[in-house]
């Protein structure tokens, strides 16, 4: 069943359209399209609505969920999916309104961009909207104006979805997996779950996981104990700290948890570790 329910809360800076472009299984259509300035009670839940879209967000921050993925869009950040998913935008800046600039479209080989996309994740960050704005502004006045040329429309849309996939090479998912490396680094010791480091990372967990392991060649979780046992290994050296100490420190919590992956990772308890360091001192 088709879905679309909106609650607007639209500001001063609002122009959107609706446009009925003639079905042709080689040129791409519109179905709307505009620039949104939205308050924080701003809702829009679309699903199993026959086209796609590219959001561009200016300013302000919305929750998004499209099918069980949520993340928080931000200044910088483009999305492109299909409302065939379950989407859900809610404004959730209180701060400043929400800005952005959408197409609403379909056509020929969509699918194909699409699933390039999103071996990147749900959304790209920092990205050059000056082409998105560009055609949102020229197809908007030309469908105010009534002077819609829909061969011309096609390739603007076209144009637009080679050019996100020419960022995808240029996308910052490992720059954002480096970050996540150093967060990692500066905060084992503290409780980090896997939600937490995606958000980290601005991305969805899915994606996440997948994106770091392509990179790190280890999971996240991998990586974490990895880091918490190198830890581990250089405090059991201090004959002053007790091994509730280091498990606290390590971020391992307890003795039992420190035991268990020190065990499963070097093949001994702690305690004969600890005997070996100090007799080696």
């Amino acid at each position: 069943m088709k879905i679309i329910d909106r609650h607007r809360h639209y500001y001063e800076g609002t122009k959107y359209t609706y446009i009925s472009s003639p079905r042709n299984h080689l040129l791409y259509g519109i179905t709307s399209v505009g620039r949104i300035v939205a308050g924080k009670d701003h809702y829009v839940h679309r699903q199993n609505y026959d086209a796609y879209f590219i959001l561009y967000c200016h300013q302000g921050k919305a929750k998004i969920t499209i099918n069980d993925e949520e993340f928080v869009c931000s200044k910088g950040m483009v999305v492109f999916n299909s409302f065939s998913n379950k989407y859900i935008l809610q404004v959730i800046d209180t701060e400043e309104n929400f800005v952005a600039d959408y197409i609403y479209f379909y056509g020929p080989n969509i699918n194909q961009f699409l699933n390039d996309f999103l071996k990147h994740g749900l959304y790209i960050k920092n990205y050059d909207n000056s082409l998105i704005s560009k055609t949102v502004d020229e197809i908007y006045e030309a469908a105010i104006n009534k002077n819609i040329d829909y061969h011309l429309l096609s390739t603007q849309i076209y144009a637009l979805l080679i050019d996100i996939n020419k960022n995808l090479m240029n996308s910052n998912s490992e720059s954002n997996i480096n970050q996540i490396i150093s967060f990692i680094n500066n905060h084992y010791s503290e409780k980090i779950d896997l939600d937490l480091l995606a958000k980290e990372a601005y991305i969805s967990k899915y994606h996440f996981i997948r994106k770091f392991k392509d990179i790190i060649g280890i999971t996240p979780k991998q990586y974490l104990n990895k880091i918490r046992l190198e830890q581990a290994k250089l405090l059991l050296k201090d004959v002053s700290l007790s091994l509730e100490e280091i498990a606290i420190l390590t971020g391992f919590e307890n003795t039992r948890n420190l035991n268990n992956a020190f065990k499963k990772e070097c093949g001994i308890n702690t305690s004969i570790y600890k005997k070996n360091s100090l007799e080696d001192i």
